[in-house]
């Protein structure tokens, strides 16, 4: 959840400083929604059901959604933002690292340092 809240922090901190830019900051808005929402899954009941390993079931559904999104853009306007497709791209690597990076034996050591 650490990465998920750097994310949220980076894509907000992004959509303010280009708040004038509305190309730039509404896309950057809708991600940072989308990353934030993986806390609220995580805390359903039975989502865990759902997962290969986790955080799948957490990291899974947020990238899910924002595909979702990039096709109904294309689907209704017949383009694709190319500042939301690159957030978007952004969020998927993030995911994919979070992941990575979970797993590994040196974030157990530092979660078992912050978490007695």
């Amino acid at each position: 959840m650490l990465g998920e809240m750097l994310a949220f922090g980076t894509l907000v901190a992004i959509a303010v400083i280009y708040r004038r830019r509305a190309e730039i900051h509404r896309p950057m808005m809708l991600l940072a929604s989308l990353m934030i929402i993986s806390g609220a899954l995580g805390c359903c009941p039975y989502i865990a059901d759902f997962a290969v390993m986790p955080p799948l079931f957490v990291l899974g559904p947020a990238p899910v959604l924002g595909a979702l999104f990039l096709v109904l853009q294309w689907a209704l306007i017949r383009a694709v933002s190319r500042w939301y497709a690159l957030g978007y791209s952004a969020v998927v690597i993030a995911s994919f690292i979070f992941i990575i990076v979970g797993h590994s034996s040196l974030w157990n050591q530092i979660a078992g340092a912050i978490v007695p």
